[in-house]
């Protein structure tokens, strides 16, 4: 070098320059697919361990090139599950902790999850990439700098943060944010608002940023993922058929299998017909190449679904495809979006209420012999109590058994005398056996709350529950925790009503007799049909929302929602499930025996006329009876006797 300076003297000014430019120079331009196939290590808890390779699935070059390509911006990934996703993200991670430092953001939909993926995977990374473990100092060291949260190396560091977590995304400027599943992120960070804007606000100062968005797509018309992808360049992956050569993209409609026999699907060419097997997809993806839609200079995005996976047989896919249409809407869902990538196109209006009113039937007795429990859902209004009895059976398939409307003011006693007799019916099952409604939610938000109150304060060991709605998207249907900030002293529930009305409507869509399906009797009249599917679903300003269609009575709805609280509830007593279709195995077994006559409902303790002292109820009333959901023909050493409060 002091050669080289020496001869330089003697040259023109720009010789010089050029010399102290080349002492200067940055290091060997790399990229990040090829740093992987370089360096990275994958744990012996991986699918396939060891020495990481590009080419076990080519789709996922390009998408890691974005990340180190100067002229790319943002990265934009819309993909289905099990398609290296993850292990993708951690290649970026490492290519930019060991080649080209920098502060790196990672955000999850929530601060636990950051947290787990911290443990499981990025100190997976760091650990088994010989490359990597001597850069980040291990967490026993003192003043490392390496938190489950926060590792620091020469030159950077990495934050993992969740989107519930607005402190967790503010906190500093980042050149690299990367955002996984962002779909499954809330509509906004506290009052900070959209929490992908919020992380991605970290990087502004920074020229050279570079900006992730990953997902698995949710709901259309809600999906972040879908909406930035068709803000991309809108990249999708063609691959060419081993028969007549043509590219294409691969498609579910391609797949095809023997009658009842999925597992034997073989893919078709769109063009020539032929039959592709999994071995030939192998050498397809190798081959494929990735194909913009649009131009969108700076902004490259992707779309996989996971007919490309390695990891996903024809058949697999076949298979999830059966078994979640045979399961109902909600795995079906579950399929379009985790297996298709695509997002779930919600109808915006209900079920029709006349095709459901054919669909009445007649059950014989009371309670079908596929069903083993009964709930309740209480709704109270002005002038009556209404009531619905419901019986479920496996895979939550349900029967409407009956409708009780109990006329009256709610803030007199004889019309809550007249429910507590009401709950206290026994029905008569298939078997012969007499059936008590196990669990009652009743609505607590109307206009006497506190008479609600304090008919539930009682009974509350007897599943009978007050509850309230929370007309908040993304909210459980039964919360984990009850409230007790109440004047009643009660132990108050919160349901999730957009998600039990997903979860009721969902099901009305199942046609066949089955898991999830839900089935109705004769003597329902047209009007209970009309209130079931009085309300739909509009996106305003993109939040979605449920609205009543045009003025229509909607207690039946109501109703339900109550019984889907119900059930849900009975669903975290532990192996409730598992012992219901234990139990309903043997009333199969036992066969449907001669119908006994209904019994006869009892007489109200009180005179109706008789006016009551406001928020007091008669000393007989003050806790039911404590007995089996099946009083009569069963053992009391039975599986029901277990289950208490």
């Amino acid at each position: 070098m002091r050669s080289e300076i020496l001869i330089s003297a003697k040259c023109p000014e720009w010789a010089v320059y050029r010399i102290l430019l080349q002492t200067m120079a940055a290091p060997k331009s790399l990229k990040v697919s090829e740093w992987a196939d370089e360096e990275r290590k994958l744990p012996p808890e991986a699918a396939e361990p060891g020495r990481w390779y590009t080419e076990r699935a080519e789709y996922q070059r390009a998408i890691m090139d974005a990340f180190s390509d100067p002229l790319i911006e943002k990265v934009i990934v819309m993909t289905s599950a099990q398609v290296g996703k993850t292990e993708t993200l951690l290649n970026v991670i490492g290519y930019h902790i060991d080649h080209d430092p920098c502060t790196m953001l990672f955000v999850t939909s929530t601060i636990e999850l950051a947290k787990a993926v911290s443990k499981d995977r990025v100190d997976g990374l760091i650990n088994y990439t010989p490359r990597l473990k001597g850069k980040v100092k291990e967490n026993r060291e003192r003043d490392s700098g390496n938190t489950i949260l926060h590792k620091q190396f020469r030159g950077g560091q990495l934050t993992l943060g969740g989107s519930n977590s607005p402190s967790s995304l503010t906190s500093r400027p980042i050149r690299l944010v990367l955002c996984d599943e962002v779909d499954k992120y809330k509509a906004s960070a506290g009052e900070f608002g959209d929490p992908v804007d919020l992380a991605f606000k970290r990087s502004t100062t920074f020229w050279n940023r570079k900006l992730g968005m990953m997902s698995t797509p949710g709901i259309k018309g809600l999906s972040r993922i879908e909406k930035a992808y068709e803000e991309s360049d809108m990249r999708k992956y063609y691959v060419p058929c081993p028969h007549c050569g043509e590219f294409q993209m691969l498609k579910k409609a391609q797949l095809r299998w023997p009658d009842q026999k999925p597992r034997e699907a073989i893919y078709h060419c769109e063009v020539c017909d032929g039959g592709i097997t999994d071995r030939d997809k192998i050498r397809m993806v190798r081959l494929g190449e990735w194909r913009a839609h649009q131009n969108v200079p700076g902004v490259a995005g992707f779309w996989l679904n996971e007919l490309y996976s390695p990891w996903v047989s024809f058949g697999e896919f076949a298979q999830k495809f059966v078994d979640a249409k045979h399961r109902g809407a909600e795995s079906l869902k579950q399929f379009v979006n985790e297996s298709l990538a695509e997002t779930w196109e919600e109808q915006g209006s209900s079920p029709k209420d006349d095709e459901l009113y054919t669909r009445r039937e007649d059950y014989g007795p009371e309670i079908p012999l596929s069903a083993g429990v009964l709930v309740c859902g209480v709704d109270v209004q002005d002038n009556r109590i209404e009531c619905e009895v419901v019986a479920m059976g496996k895979g939550e398939e349900t029967w409407g058994i009956e409708e009780k409307v109990l006329n009256g003011d709610p803030a007199r006693l004889d019309v809550w005398n007249e429910l507590a007799i009401f709950l206290k019916t026994e029905y008569t099952h298939a078997t012969g056996h007499r059936m008590r409604i196990m669990a009652t939610c009743i609505d607590t938000g109307g206009h006497h709350t506190q008479q609600t109150y304090n008919f539930v304060k009682p009974r509350e060991r007897e599943r009978i529950y007050g509850i309230k709605g929370a007309n908040r998207s993304g909210e459980p249907i039964w919360p984990k925790r009850a409230s007790r900030k109440n004047t009643g002293g009660i132990n108050l529930f919160i349901i999730g009503t957009d998600g039990a009305k997903d979860y009721i409507y969902n099901r009305l869509r199942i046609t066949d007799a089955g898991p999830g399906y839900m089935h109705f009797p004769l003597h329902y009249d047209e009007e209970y049909f009309r209130q079931l599917t009085a309300e739909k679903v509009v996106y305003e300003k993109g939040v979605r929302k449920w609205i009543n269609k045009q003025g229509v009575r909607n207690e039946a709805l109501d109703r339900r929602v109550y019984v889907v609280a119900a059930i849900e509830r009975l669903k975290q007593i532990p192996r409730f499930m598992a012992d219901l279709d234990r139990q309903i195995d043997k009333y199969i077994a036992m066969g449907v025996k001669v119908q006994l006559p209904a019994v006869e409902r009892p007489e109200p303790l009180i005179d109706a006329q008789t006016p009551a002292v406001p928020g007091t109820l008669p000393a007989k009333m003050d806790v039911l009876p404590k007995k089996n959901f099946i009083t009569r023909g069963v053992s009391r050493k039975g599986w029901v006797n277990g289950w208490r409060r």
